[in-house]
């Protein structure tokens, strides 16, 4: 996905918050949690469609 979290720490910081808000920003609501839809988002890799609820 071309978004880098830094080093795998098991601890959520900024690298990772700002990797996550980076991919919410292709159409989920940006607010840097790993939510019901950007969860499922990450798992398939893709970019969600405008159309998705």
């Amino acid at each position: 996905m071309g978004l880098n979290g830094g080093i795998d720490d098991t601890v959520f910081g900024a690298p990772l918050d700002e990797a996550l808000r980076r991919f919410q920003e292709a159409g989920l609501k940006v607010d840097g949690a790993c939510g019901p839809r950007t969860w499922p988002a990450l798992l398939r890799g893709l970019y969600p469609g405008p159309a998705e609820e």
